[in-house]
């Protein structure tokens, strides 16, 4: 059985029992899960429990950069798949696609994401907030050099 996220997180020395104990007593009468509650209430940061989810999946973090993205990968996606679930495409190679995700543990995503590309997905885990900003990047470029263009 995997290590659930609260006992990685102290074990990491990141929070303490007491802050777990804490959020699990407000999970009782939320429908959140366990780390977006940590979120809330300041205890961790995004980084921290992608990292933590990351390792509780089994899968490597990466610490994103621009240089290391593919232009023209990334754009033969839909923008709004890759912002509503929080991924990024990395690279391919063969019948592999290396994607950065936000939620390491959405098995829904990643079965769509394969569904929609027929290729196998080897994930990394990466800070949602990074991702998102590097896909802004991408996206959001195009649209200011739209608007501009009129």
């Amino acid at each position: 059985m995997a290590v659930r996220i609260g006992e990685l997180l102290v074990q990491s020395g990141i929070i303490i029992e007491k802050q777990v104990q804490e959020a699990l007593e407000i999970q009782k009468t939320k429908k959140k899960r366990l780390g977006e509650i940590l979120l809330e209430l300041g205890y961790i940061n995004s980084g921290n429990l992608i990292k933590m989810l990351s390792e509780q999946a089994a899968i490597p973090f990466v610490e994103l950069r621009p240089e290391m993205l593919d232009e023209q990968l990334i754009k033969s996606f839909q923008e709004k798949i890759l912002y509503k679930n929080n991924i990024i495409p990395l690279y391919e190679i063969d019948d592999k696609l290396f994607v950065a995700i936000g939620d390491p543990i959405n098995q829904k995503v990643i079965k769509e994401l394969q569904e929609f590309t027929k290729k196998e997905i080897v994930l990394s885990g990466a800070e949602p907030k990074q991702i998102a900003k590097l896909l802004d990047k991408f996206f959001l470029i195009d649209t200011i050099d739209y608007l501009f263009e009129k």
